[in-house]
């Protein structure tokens, strides 16, 4: 009877110790709520699609449920401010690209690049310079040549001052020695859709997805990539370095990016699940086939990228 007693103890227990064990698991990060990545970018397009594939590696990988919200406005500030602020738990990070990173360095600025910690890239990107089919320009020299018989005069779709591309464009007009006549439009697809319309000749900024249809009806023309090397889903367009300009090497990003203070253990979770989602043959093909690429880095290789942007837009901006 006593022996009975006993076994029934230990199954009573043995199931506590189960049970706690299970719902100890269950809490593990990140399965205590969702994880809400923040884009600081309006709803749809490509990042959307780039954010889909990358939330089902994670999930894959460390499990949680990944839920992507939008806070668009302010030049990518709003969402910036928002996760800046956000409690440190590792349910909150911010997808957003450089323009976040040069509105750091305005004056009066809410939020600083120390209130933010890069967690991963989710692909790599290069910004294009296009030409509208409605003018004469076909090569990069010829667009030099034409803002030359036009000085300050053409008009170049780009982003707003104080945007990566609105400042972008004033690098470009000072390596090229040219002037031409920006005009502000509030994202790339805007710039294009400028050019396309014939509004605006010259677009200056945004990327080569969602073009390929404009390009094959002979509306734009894409001249030149700021990446460091060709891109492999656009091998015929040159880089402007190796036109005789590398002073316009400048690649972006979509990074991640989570509050300062959040544990170390659970940035280096996300920041390897991510890099095996980037290492993967299925994303980084499909991310290439997209016209983007993928460099999978620590945390510590992250940082550094970071620390040499601040050096590269202060730079630009004369601080």
């Amino acid at each position: 009877m006593h022996s009975v007693r006993r076994l029934l103890a230990a199954v009573a227990i043995g199931g506590v110790i189960v049970g706690l064990s299970s719902a100890s698991q269950a809490q593990e990060y990140p399965n205590a709520k969702p994880v809400t990545m923040y884009s600081a970018f309006p709803a749809g397009g490509v990042l959307t699609a780039i954010f889909d594939k990358l939330a089902a590696g994670i999930k894959k990988e460390i499990g949680g449920e990944w839920v992507l919200d939008y806070k668009p406005g302010g030049a990518t500030t709003i969402a910036a401010i928002h996760v800046a602020n956000a409690p440190a738990d590792g349910y909150t990070f911010l997808i957003t690209a450089k323009t976040t990173h040069l509105k750091s360095l305005e004056e009066g600025a809410q939020y600083q690049m120390s209130d933010l910690v890069p967690v991963g890239h989710m692909v790599e990107l290069a910004e294009t310079i296009f030409v509208g089919g409605h003018v004469a320009p076909r090569t990069l020299p010829e667009l030099i040549e034409y803002f030359k018989s036009k000085p300050g005069q053409v008009p170049v779709a780009t982003g707003a001052p104080g945007t990566y591309t609105g400042t972008l464009a004033a690098t470009v007009e000072k390596e090229l020695g040219v002037t031409f006549n920006k005009v502000p439009y509030a994202g790339s697809q805007l710039f294009r859709d400028a050019v396309v319309a014939g509004t605006a000749d010259v677009a200056l900024g945004g990327t080569l997805p969602g073009t390929e249809d404009f390009v094959a009806a002979g509306k734009i023309f894409p001249l030149a990539v700021f990446a460091g090397q060709r891109l492999p889903a656009a091998p015929d367009i040159p880089t402007f370095a190796e036109l005789g300009y590398p002073g316009l090497v400048e690649e972006n990003y979509y990074g991640i990016y989570a509050p300062a203070g959040t544990p170390r253990e659970v940035l280096e979770k996300v920041n390897g699940a991510i890099a095996k989602v980037l290492a993967s043959p299925e994303y980084a093909d499909e991310m290439v086939r997209m016209g983007f690429w993928v460099h999978p880095r620590n945390l510590d290789e992250l940082a550094a990228v970071q620390a040499a942007d601040d050096a590269k837009l202060r730079a630009w901006l004369g601080k």
